[in-house]
Order: structure tokens, then C-alpha cells, then sequence
């Protein structure tokens, strides 16, 4: 995806999930591509360049040999200016042993457990659904019957 990214595409099939060539997906690699896919976009987005971006007030706040962590510039944007990824841990290794050491796949396979069942079928008419049906059926018989 980054390289497709950084040659200017801007429509993309199938960015998340593939296995096996595409002959197959991943629930759990679908999450973690989407992540990923999300991360890119952000990415992607570039940098604003009006006065607030560039951030004259931090630089004045901070003074000459300290850092910007602490300045209300910093504070203000600290939660946007990045992806902020639900997937990667960032927890020290004893935190992360003491809370099960779950790798990224299998907080990814919880992600997917959680949607799936979560998810709800939304509402469709039923003269729509009726008609859908039936354009389906009509398609089916045009065809030639394959193996799938």
C-alpha cells in the first residue's frame, strides 16, 4: 500500500486482507491492513501550513535549550496530530506480560470477534429486498453454470 501511496494512486482494490495471493482473506489481517490503511490516509493528509502549524507561539513559550513537550501548543495538538493506532502497543514488556501478552493478532482477532458480534443487519424495504432478489434470480438463469 505505502509504495501505491507514494506514486500518487488514489483508489486502491483490495488494500486489506489478502492472503495467499488473494485466493484467500484474514479476518485478523483485514483489521491490521485496515489499521494500516487508516495510518496511510492519515499520513497522506500532509501538513496545514497556517500560523498555528507553524507554531511561533511553542517556539516563544519554550525559550532556548528546552523541549516543546510541555508547551500549550503542544497540549493542543498532541491527540490529532498523529494516527492513533487502537492495535500497536506501546506498553513497557512487563506491562504487556501482566496483561496477557497479546500479540498484534490476537488483539486483532478480538477486534474481529468484537464487530462480528456487534454487528446488526441494517434495515432494507422489503419491496427493495423482494426486487433485488429477483434481478438476481433472472441473472443467475442468463448465465452459463461454472464450478463457483
Amino acid at each position: 500500500m505505502y509504495s501505491g501511496i507514494m506514486t500518487g494512486a488514489n483508489f486502491i482494490f483490495q488494500a486489506a486482507g489478502w492472503l495467499e495471493g488473494g485466493l484467500t482473506i484474514g479476518y485478523e489481517k483485514f483489521v491490521m491492513d485496515a489499521e494500516q490503511c487508516g495510518a496511510l490516509a492519515r499520513m497522506i493528509e500532509g501538513l496545514d501550513q497556517d500560523q498555528d502549524q507553524f507554531a511561533t507561539d511553542a517556539y516563544i513559550e519554550a525559550g532556548v535549550g528546552t523541549n516543546f513537550l510541555g508547551v500549550a501548543h503542544t497540549m493542543r495538538h498532541y491527540k490529532s496530530a498523529n494516527f492513533p493506532s487502537s492495535l500497536c502497543n506501546s506498553d513497557s514488556y512487563e506491562q504487556w506480560s501482566e496483561q496477557g501478552a497479546l500479540d498484534m493478532e490476537r488483539r486483532a482477532s478480538q477486534r474481529c470477534h468484537k464487530v462480528l458480534d456487534e454487528y446488526s443487519m441494517p434495515s432494507m424495504d422489503h419491496a427493495v429486498d423482494e426486487e433485488l432478489t429477483e434481478f438476481i434470480k433472472k441473472r443467475k438463469a442468463r448465465m452459463e453454470d461454472s464450478w463457483y
